[in-house]
């Protein structure tokens, strides 16, 4: 096995990046890379296809989680809190709305 790593020259000095999946988080890495990288997108559907238009943005971090998942349930909570402004970015920069909702989680047992 070669384990020699070969580097590509970049377009125009600026790195290519390869996302699989254009789902929410795909698509959203993809839009914040689009000025300082060539980025190309794949999936193997129509991109925003797929489980996006179900629960696209749904973070529920605190009842998703499982025991042993502190450091995850951390992280999911910064989501969380971020998520109201990416949407108001996406707006400005679009001018699509999103239809945030923050009516919070129902679990039940």
């Amino acid at each position: 096995m070669n384990d020699t790593i070969h580097s590509v020259t970049p377009t125009n000095n600026r790195p290519s990046v390869a996302i699989i999946g254009a789902g929410v988080v795909g698509l959203g890495i993809a839009w914040r890379l689009a000025g300082r990288a060539v980025v190309t997108v794949f999936d193997r559907a129509k991109a925003g296809s797929g489980a996006s238009h179900a629960a696209a943005g749904l973070l529920a971090a605190c009842c998703e989680a499982e025991p042993g998942e502190e450091a995850l349930v951390a992280l999911g909570r910064q989501s969380q809190a971020r998520w109201p402004a990416f949407a108001e970015e996406l707006l400005r920069a679009s001018g699509i709305d999103v239809e945030l909702r923050h009516e919070g989680t129902l679990v039940l047992a």
